[in-house]
């Protein structure tokens, strides 16, 4: 039978009906293909390739379609969406003025999209008239309520919003999430009524896959992680699916500055500016280059001034798509972005979803997982998501020392307020709690009047948002036996003001199951103490985080009861509650909570350890973050730029930090062989930029040669000396004598870069040994040999790099270091390790066996200079003691090393050459004196070994060969 147009459309309806997109799109075009001027099947057709976020193909199948049929409405309407899509608002408002002006009166939703783009454009008041009159020519339109609704919320409308939300549900009860938002609304005006039924209702439908709310509302409204997670996987699948990348992320060299994006519609006075603006001024910019993305208008207020300034870069990009703002981010080179909004309001995950940066984390504004695979990271502390609660969120957790930042220079204003000026007795014991009036729950409020009922003569002050509210509140009082008189609300104020006036209020009171995020550091900033009680969600524990790292845990209650009755408690003894007083103020300037340089330094050690795990192919995962950076070392063991070559003299460590110039092949030479680099992947490095260091004095092949025999013989066991010399030489030898000089340097510089980023990597694969062992013992006791740190490398290490990584991780690592000869390394390593802050203790090397034997080491990890292809390994003589010791004792017994260090070429241990080196470095006298300065440790006593490329078994090594 011949194909028909009608059954691949009919074909492409069912698909499309279904969600099953891709399949609908090939019906479409199967049908448009034996029907080209099909009107439906080009309207629909369009319609799916905007589900498919590809909006810019949509709108030119809505224009082809147009072109064809006229004024047909569908193809009208959906030009105007496309239009809204692709954030050409005054387009798009003409589009629907277009479509208005011909049916006036037949299409709601021309209005309702009207309505949406004035939104967009910042024109509340005309988006609500056109919302009112979609809902007057469609009586029975929930969607026209909804959307007014919504736009009354918005503007600071919540009754009327409220009505409007009520009359959309009586006409569609299974609309897309709006029985959350019609709950929302309710408890914004305290309007309880079927509370208790609604979420019930509300739990059952999310707990189903039901589309009955977006996020947010979740959050204030039910107290459980499950449902929170569920509720926001079912809203990312059905609004912000995953995209396509907007474009691809531009490479960076890894010598760069790590560039991250903070994306936020509130750069303006909002509580989000109000704790991140000194956080954007304290990032160190030798590290890290900081993008501002406004997705918001462009208000123009004093924060908006300070945060623009606070940043190297800040755009205002929200008339751009979501699309667009990825692909701009993208574009910039941007390494992490960071949401600073979530599902809050004016929310742009869409950009997210599109891949604005190869790392993309959640913080701050929004207090719940995003259910989205596209966030690869949410930030959060151990007493916000505790460890057994990783599962309920869709993100890998990094969890901080303390999770809310804070802005130290919050101003408090200066000006003398007294209770009269608040309407406040003057001599009553004043409860205060300024959160949004939609984290009062029911079950909240009966706390409070029970606290009232028992505190004779005492106040309840809270934040005045509008008339029906205070009316509400002031009614369920009565209803309580308590007079409305004793709720007194407070106007809105500047914030400095607002601060100020906290100092009236006697105890900070807190709400569940959404706590108070901003306000109650607010209130502690001020000096006054904050009563919790802490929930299961990450919204019901925030107050209790910071109340752990203000230093007032005993502020933290569990349970209705224990937070009524402490609240009574502290109200009636005068002494207690001016001691809580007390500690505060004086932890105020050295607790966490208000450590604003600390807690940047350690979200910059999280980014670090997140772009080294992407760096090095590594998939994200979680992590406790320190606030000691994975290398914290300030001097480079090499470096050079234009041509000049610097080193770290290590024969005069750690006595001395000494910077050296080697301007000479014999220069490069000699710091080579008398130690002032050590290391095999360190002298390679330097092998390297010698040879284009030789090559200054000539180029021709008689001078590469002579180039090469001096340095290479140098060292004999290094086998990185030697691979780092092969390489040059293969390289140099296909070029001409004119263009050796550019390529030598050009490799040099190549081959120091690669070290970097595979002792990165060698980090991020050897991390996982250190998390592993052992089990339920803290701190972590790891044994190292020789210096196999950052002194040993161009950069972070072989051995201590998974130290390093591991300690920037959070996690509690102790070294142990082995003292070796000659030249006294593990000294050196204990000098770096001071340096970066990481727990060690210096150990002779024979007195290595003894805490092995008594247990007191986890795992021995040791670099290498040669690793035959056997597995066979040589390294600073004493290895080979320390791993039959750990065999002995059942002790993990690790090899790391880049793929340099390898010697494919060199069948087993017996072929390593064995440097001799001098008596004179053993201190004796006229003795005769044996001073092998390295031993070979056989494969069979290496428990694997480290590579950039993973973790392998020392027999096993072929794998790694190609």
């Amino acid at each position: 039978m011949p194909e028909s147009a009608d059954e691949h459309f009919a074909r492409g309806d069912a698909f499309l009906a279904e969600g099953r997109y891709q399949e609908a799109l090939g019906a479409y075009d199967r049908a448009l293909g034996l029907q080209p001027d099909r009107c439906s099947a080009l309207n629909n057709r369009g319609v799916v390739l905007r589900k498919l976020g590809r909006d810019e193909e949509a709108l030119a199948c809505f224009e082809h379609g147009l072109a064809l049929h006229g004024n047909d409405p569908g193809l009208m309407l959906n030009r105007a969406a496309a239009l809204r899509g692709l954030a050409r608002l005054e387009e798009a408002l003409g589009a629907y003025e277009s479509v208005l002006a011909l049916y006036p009166d037949d299409f709601p939703q021309a209005l309702i999209g009207r309505g949406i783009v004035f939104l967009q454009l910042d024109r509340p008041a005309e988006a609500i008239l056109s919302f009112d009159r979609a809902t007057v020519i469609r009586p029975d339109s929930a969607a026209a309520e909804h959307h007014l609704a919504s736009a009354l919320r918005r503007f600071g409308n919540p009754g009327p919003a409220s009505e409007h939300f009520g009359r959309a549900h009586a006409l569609e009860p299974e609309r897309d999430f709006l029985l959350g938002d019609l709950l929302l609304a309710r408890r914004q005006v305290c309007d309880w009524r079927d509370d208790g039924a609604c979420l019930r209702r509300l739990a059952h439908s999310i707990a189903n896959g039901e589309r009955a709310s977006s996020p947010f509302p979740v959050l204030a409204l039910l107290d459980s992680p499950v449902l929170q997670r569920k509720a926001a996987e079912t809203y990312s699948a059905a609004m912000h699916p995953a995209r396509e990348p907007a474009a691809p992320a531009l490479g960076r060299p890894p010598s760069e500055r790590i560039r991250v994006g903070y994306f936020s519609t509130d750069f303006h006075n909002h509580p989000v500016a109000y704790l991140t603006a000194e956080l954007f001024e304290l990032h160190d910019r030798a590290r890290f280059e900081v993008f501002g993305f406004s997705l918001g208008r462009p208000v123009v207020d004093a924060m908006r001034v300070r945060l623009a300034a606070a940043f190297d870069h800040f755009l205002d990009v929200g008339r751009l798509d979501d699309q667009g703002i990825a692909r701009r981010s993208r574009e910039l080179g941007i390494d992490i972005a960071i949401d600073l909004g979530g599902y809050t309001d004016n929310s742009r995950t869409g950009i997210f979803s599109h891949r604005a940066a190869p790392i993309q984390a959640s913080y701050l504004g929004y207090l719940g997982t995003m259910g989205a695979a596209y966030y690869d990271y949410l930030f959060a502390d151990t007493v916000i998501v505790p460890r057994p609660d990783s599962p309920h969120y869709s993100e890998r957790i990094v969890r901080l020392p303390s999770y809310q930042v804070n802005d130290r220079r919050r101003r408090i204003s200066d000006v003398h307020l007294s209770r009269c000026d608040e309407a406040l007795p003057e001599r009553a014991f004043v409860f205060c709690c300024f959160n949004s009036s939609y984290k009062i729950a029911p079950d909240v409020f009966d706390c409070w009047m029970r606290i009232l009922s028992a505190c004779e003569g005492s106040m309840l002050w809270l934040f005045s948002a509008d008339a029906l509210t205070s009316a509400n509140l002031g009614r369920e009082a009565a209803a309580r036996g308590i007079d409305p008189g004793r709720l007194v609300f407070a106007p809105r104020r500047d914030h400095a003001d607002h601060l100020a006036r906290y100092r009236l209020a006697d105890l900070f009171l807190d709400t569940l199951p959404c706590n108070a995020g901003t306000t109650a550091s607010d209130a502690l900033w001020a000096g006054v103490p904050v009563l919790t009680r802490c929930g299961e969600a990450f919204a019901g524990r925030v107050a209790a985080s910071l109340l752990h790292a203000v230093g007032l845990p005993e502020l933290v209650t569990h349970s209705a009861d224990q937070y009524v009755e402490l609240a009574v408690a502290l109200a009636g003894e005068a002494g207690r509650l001016d001691s809580l007083r007390a500690r505060l103020a004086a932890n105020r300037e050295t607790c966490l909570l208000f450590d604003s340089r600390r807690f940047t330094k350690t979200l910059e050690s999280a980014f670090l350890t997140m772009q080294q795990r992407y760096e090095a192919g590594l998939a994200p995962e979680s992590f406790d973050a320190s606030s000691t950076p994975a290398t914290g070392h300030r001097l480079p063991t090499l470096s050079e730029q234009e041509g000049r070559v610097t080193i770290l003299d290590q024969t005069r460590l750690p006595h001395e930090a000494t910077m050296l110039t080697l301007a000479t092949l014999e220069e490069a030479a000699h710091a080579i062989r008398v130690m002032q680099v050590r290391g095999a992947p360190l002298i390679g490095a330097t092998a390297a930029y010698g040879v284009a260091i030789g090559l200054e004095q000539g180029a021709g092949d008689e001078r590469l040669a002579h180039v090469l025999a001096v340095l290479g013989a140098t060292r004999p066991t290094a086998v990185n000396l030697h691979w780092a010399l092969a390489r040059m030489e293969r390289v140099l030898r296909k070029s001409a004598p004119a263009t050796r000089r550019e390529i030598a340097w050009r490799e040099a510089r190549a081959i120091a870069a690669e070290d970097k980023a595979a002792n990165h990597a060698i980090g991020m694969h050897g991390m996982p040994l250190l998390q592993a062992r052992p089990k339920g013992k803290n701190p972590i006791q790891v044994m190292t040999h020789c210096n196999a740190g950052r002194l040993a490398t161009v950069e972070h290490g072989t051995a201590i790099s998974p130290i390093y990584a591991a300690h920037a991780a959070g996690l509690a690592v102790h070294v142990w270091v082995s003292e070796t000869r000659p030249r006294n390394q593990g000294l050196l390593t204990a000098w770096e390790l001071a340096e970066a802050g990481v727990p060690h203790t210096l150990i002779a090397d024979n007195a290595a066996g003894l805490l092995l034997m008594q247990g007191k080491v986890d795992l021995v990890i040791v670099g290498a200079d040669r690793i035959a292809a056997n597995g066979d390994t040589a390294n600073k003589v004493g290895t080979y003691l320390k791993a039959l010791a750990a065999r002995a004792h059942q002790v993990p017994f690790y090899v790391a090393a880049p793929l340099s260090t390898i010697d494919f070429a060199c069948p087993s241990g017996k072929e390593i050459p064995i440097e001799e080196r001098s008596g004179e470095e053993l201190g004796v006298g006229s003795a005769p004196v044996a001073n092998p300065a390295f031993d070979v440790t056989p494969a069979a006593l290496i428990t694997g070994i480290i590579s950039e490329r993973g973790v392998a078994a020392a027999d096993n090594l072929a794998q790694w060969r190609t």
